[in-house]
Order: C-alpha cells, then sequence, then structure tokens
C-alpha cells in the first residue's frame, strides 16, 4: 500500500535541487528539465548526504567520493557505490510535488 504524500512546490525548486524529510527519511528532489525525480539523500557507498552533489547528463554524483546514480531509478552506476539507491514516484499536481511513499 501507498499513499501520495506532498513534499513541495515547484517554486522551491529554482536552484534545481531540494532536500526534504518525510517520516524521518532524506529524499532529494531534483529537477531535469521539465521533470523532476525524487532519491533517497543518503548514498549507500557511505550513508553520506548526496544533496551538495550535481547533476551531469541524467546522473547524480555523491560529493563525497564521486559514485554515480541514475536519477530515474537510483541504481547505481559506478564505484565506490555497489548498491543503488531508494527512487520514488514523483506526481505534479498544479504547483505542488507529490512523492509516493510506501506504508511499511
Amino acid at each position: 500500500m501507498s499513499d501520495l504524500r506532498k513534499v513541495a512546490g515547484i517554486d522551491q525548486l529554482q536552484k534545481g535541487v531540494l532536500k526534504v524529510e518525510i517520516d524521518g527519511e532524506e529524499i532529494l528532489l531534483i529537477k531535469d528539465g521539465e521533470k523532476i525525480y525524487a532519491l533517497s539523500n543518503i548514498c549507500s557507498h557511505q550513508e553520506k548526504e548526496l544533496s551538495s552533489g550535481f547533476l551531469e547528463n541524467g546522473v547524480w554524483v555523491c560529493p563525497h567520493h564521486g559514485a554515480r546514480f541514475d536519477i530515474k531509478t537510483g541504481e547505481a552506476l559506478s564505484m565506490p557505490a555497489v548498491e543503488g539507491i531508494k527512487s520514488y514516484k514523483v506526481e505534479i499536481k498544479g504547483n505542488d510535488i507529490f512523492i509516493e511513499m510506501e506504508d511499511e
């Protein structure tokens, strides 16, 4: 079971990146062109924050050790990360950004 949770307004993504927290989970919103993606903000390599990293051709680059993650799926694309990170389904309704959260 899952539910949609409002996390931000589109205007909050003016710089293309926004860190939000839902139920203790840190989530990174990333705007790439007209699309918005949501990934865990914690790197699978050493559990450091990803939010100060950067976007490069649809890939989020970890600022600490250079691990690369696909922004659509969270898949780890390069070392030192060998495990992907969680990605979240994003829905836009008007000017609001919603993320689909799984019930535990």
